[in-house]
């Protein structure tokens, strides 16, 4: 992405300055696509359908504009229409451009950095430009095209935006603290994965001299819902609900991310985060699918490293929901107006970050955990404690009900604790339960209900597999359960292997053998 937008910060400004010098030139029809060529040079193909230009009101409209490649044909940019408006002439004389409308329909950018020459083509010298600035962006029914050796790596569909953008290109010889950049997005929305997401983002604005990046709200919805989804794929995929308001960042380093690749940033700060994560067991799995890793290893794993001082969500809401694969419905479990403090985000080094986080499961019970984990590229680490208020058992069904068939019919919990260590793929720790009056029932997950047959499993399960109560002896001592597990690398992903090693310290409690 970050190759895409430096070669459209190139393509896009050499041609809109071929078309604008037309006003210190000529204004005859014809000249337009010669200028258009000129100005992206031997490297590219320009071709215009029609043209009109009116002086009066320093506009240019084209319509059917393409830009190709001109050694491998390959088509990088087409619009049906390509309008600029307000052309803010003073500037051309100094290589600058302040158009007060650009304006695109129907238009399509395919990308491919083997087969575009981007940078090359364009004149040298003092002919370059220096400045753009576009006071109303309005893009409307795109298509971009993302590709790596000729084949489709990402598209973006029905991509629709409005906005604004104002930058330095090249600065001026001398021109110390140049750093005037700024964007501003109003709305953009498009679809991608195959259509089966649709993004949305409001009122985005950075600001290359305060270093300060903030949006009004992010959403990334599955077309159709759950049902849509999931009949879409054939192998097990996850789906994801997200929803961002309220994004502040402070203290970005643009030089990191051009120079080192690195997003660099103060702080982070978060008005509210909610995600879904929801996954269809019935589903099989993608035999070419690489194996999940661990967090770090997903970290390394993405085209930037990370370089963040802290980062502060004000509220979160976090949900998992799966559907088991002789289920009727998905269980879920929720961990609700969430608090969460995480510093030291560095994927260059394997000094820990650390992550304070408050948060409500089921929105009952309050659950504090406190984490430290590495991101460099290392063996992996983590170090965490965590503690639960007392709660209702029951409050647990909405995931064990769907997903493993039980029901909980009464229990209390009193106290949870627990102490846990990971390294690379084993984790290690200890688990404090106390509870009582524990009962369990199993029962069918398509309509809940038990039958004889599993009255008499539910019966043996409590008298005899499960301890229905965890409560203090007389010294004041209780049954303290082992945490210890073995991630399975080729199918376990992180989250499911803290849960496991979570889980194994309950179940070391719980169950009597």
């Amino acid at each position: 992405m970050k190759k895409l937008i430096i070669g459209l910060l190139v393509v896009v400004p050499l041609l809109l300055f071929g078309l604008v010098l037309l006003f210190l030139t000529s204004l005859d029809e014809n000249d337009i696509q010669q200028a258009a060529a000129n100005a992206m040079g031997p490297d590219y193909s320009v071709e215009i359908g029609s043209a009109n230009v009116s002086p009066f009101s320093r506009e240019i409209r084209m319509g059917h504009i393409s830009v190709s490649s001109a050694s491998s044909g390959h088509l990088i940019f087409e619009a049906d229409t390509l309008i600029l408006s307000g052309i803010g002439l003073t500037g051309l004389i100094r290589n600058r451009i302040t158009l007060m409308v650009l304006k695109m329909e129907n238009f399509t950018i395919d990308w491919d950095d083997d087969l575009v020459a981007a940078g090359e083509g364009g004149k040298d010298g003092d002919s370059r430009l220096k400045k753009l600035a576009l006071r109303n962006i309005d893009l409307i029914n795109g298509n971009i095209i993302l590709r790596e050796g000729g084949r489709i790596k990402t598209r973006y569909n029905e991509v629709n935006l409005t906005g604004s953008f104002d930058t330095g290109l090249i600065p001026d010889t001398g021109a110390a603290g140049n750093r005037n950049a700024s964007i501003h997005i109003g709305s953009i929305g498009f679809l991608l994965s195959g259509d089966r997401y649709r993004f949305a983002l409001n009122d985005f604005d950075y600001s290359q001299n305060t270093g300060q990046l903030s949006l009004a709200s992010l959403k990334l919805i599955p077309v159709g819902g759950y049902d849509q989804y999931m009949a879409s794929l054939e192998y097990r995929t996850d789906m994801f609900e997200v929803e961002i308001e309220n994004l502040t960042i402070a203290g970005i380093d643009d030089i990191a991310f051009l120079e080192d690749n690195t997003i660099k940033a103060g702080f982070v700060d978060i008005g509210m985060f909610n995600i879904h994560v929801s996954s269809n067991l019935q589903l099989p799995k993608d035999p070419e699918k690489a194996p999940p890793g661990l967090l770090n290893e997903k970290i390394q794993g993405l085209p930037y490293h990370l370089q963040l001082e802290s980062i502060l969500v004000h509220k979160a809401n976090v949900r998992y929901s799966e559907q088991a694969g002789d289920g009727a419905r998905t269980g879920t479990v929720s961990f609700n107006n969430s608090t969460v403090k995480i510093r030291d985000v560095n994927s260059r080094t394997n000094e820990p970050a650390v992550l304070v986080a408050a948060t409500y499961l089921q929105n009952h019970s309050e659950l504090n955990t406190e984490l430290r984990f590495s991101l460099g590229d290392g063996p992996f680490a983590l170090t965490g404690t965590g503690s639960l208020n007392p709660f209702d058992a029951k409050q647990l069904n909405s995931i064990f009900m769907d997903v493993a068939g039980i029901e909980i019919t009464d229990g209390t919990v009193h106290e949870l604790t627990f102490r846990l260590a990971i390294s690379g793929n084993k984790s290690a720790g200890q688990m404090h339960l106390v509870y009582e009056d524990l009962k369990l029932k199993t029962i069918d997950k398509d309509d809940y209900r038990g039958g004889l047959r599993r009255s008499i499993f539910s019966l043996l399960a409590n008298e005899v597999a499960i301890r229905s109560n965890n409560m203090p002896n007389s010294d004041g001592s209780v049954k303290e359960g082992v945490i210890e597990h073995e991630r399975d690398t080729e199918q376990d992903s992180f989250f499911k292997f803290l849960w496991q090693s979570l889980r194994s310290g309950l179940l070391d409690i719980v169950v009597r053998f």
